[in-house]
């Protein structure tokens, strides 16, 4: 029985493409180019998540971060979705940065997330 689970849950991330991002931590799920920031480029990854976003929304969010000083903890608003951004503990693994929206949608009892990254190390 806990096979057989194990073997549903597995084929659900393939499918959604989670288990890729999660199979290799500190890989990007999808590279996003980079942003100028302080006159130096800055790579800009969507890192994981089940929820549709464009490159273009990813770096329109991170620009939007640093322009406002890219404090510890922020909220950045795009359209009508709300990003929790804060800045990464200094690890050496992962991002720097990191700006993720959180939705549950009414009619699907499911919870859509997704998390940008910028400041790959």
């Amino acid at each position: 029985m806990k096979l057989a689970i194990a073997v549903v849950v597995l084929t659900l991330l393939t499918a959604s493409g989670v288990s890729n991002a999660l199979s290799q931590p500190g890989s990007p799920f999808k590279r996003c180019g980079t942003i100028r920031v302080l006159g130096k480029p800055l790579a800009v990854d969507i890192t994981e998540g089940r929820f549709p976003l464009s490159c273009e929304v990813a770096r329109v969010v991170m620009r939007r971060y640093f322009a406002r000083g890219a404090r510890r903890n922020d909220t950045v608003r795009y359209q009508s979705m709300k990003f929790d951004c804060y800045r990464s503990r200094r690890d050496g693994v992962g991002w720097d940065y990191h700006c993720s929206h959180l939705t549950r949608t009414q009619y699907v009892n499911m919870t859509q997330y997704v998390d940008i990254g910028a400041g790959r190390r």
